[in-house]
């Protein structure tokens, strides 16, 4: 079997996750942060034979990547990457030794609900990576959502941007690493019990994202 483009991406992404990862038999695949704050899940466009163990994916995909044209080739103790010019071997890891997902996500009663656009998001996502912010709150006030923080956790420095109109009042706070996902059109669903779900319109893919607690005053 061969890795299309899109399944490759979606692997990539998720190594920047957690480096551990299952291929799970099927197309239905996810991945957990090492913090346990964010679980992530999309279905492929590839689906893998069994289930396989391994301990560092991004070096899998880099291995990938160094071979001509690979074939992958799973087996109960081992995956091979056989390329036109050579082979790579990756021993199954025992599970027990990574940090994986262990089941479905059973999303509780939305509390609030809303969409961000792909150009919103874009905008949010390149404006925390390149300004090094830490956390970020979605705030409603009866009118607006927006979205608000400060960087290096300086109240002089604060980024803020309008996504849209809410009869609500709320405020949840994000820690940014976790809200990195590939830019799209999101419907963005959370949970007062302390969970938010971020659900691409345009595919399978859904990030599952903790609610992180207030800072104290």
């Amino acid at each position: 079997m061969k890795l299309s483009k899109n399944t490759f991406d979606h692997l990539k992404h998720f190594s920047t996750i957690n480096p551990n990862f299952l291929f799970r038999k099927g197309a239905e695949q996810s991945t957990i942060a090492g913090s346990r704050g964010r679980v992530v899940a999309t279905t492929l466009d590839t689906s893998f034979p069994l289930n396989f163990p391994i301990r560092d994916l991004g070096i899998f995909l880099k291995a990938v990547s160094s071979l001509n044209d690979p074939d992958i080739e799973f087996s109960k103790s081992k995956l091979t990457l056989k390329g036109k010019d050579g082979k790579i071997y990756f021993k199954k890891s025992d599970p027990k030794n990574l940090v994986l997902p262990s089941k479905k996500i059973a999303f509780p009663e939305t509390d609030i609900e809303f969409d961000i656009g792909r150009d919103q998001f874009s905008t949010l996502i390149n404006s925390l990576k390149k300004h090094h912010f830490y956390d970020v709150i979605f705030k409603g006030d009866g009118k607006a959502i927006v979205i608000k923080t400060n960087g290096s956790h300086r109240e002089d420095y604060v980024f803020e941007q309008n996504i849209g109109k809410t009869d609500k009042k709320f405020s949840f706070r994000f820690v940014v690493s976790n809200l990195i996902c590939p830019i799209d059109d999101y419907k963005v669903s959370i949970s007062r019990k302390g969970i938010a779900r971020f659900q691409s319109k345009s595919s399978d893919y859904i990030s599952y994202i903790a609610v992180e607690k207030p800072k104290p005053q």
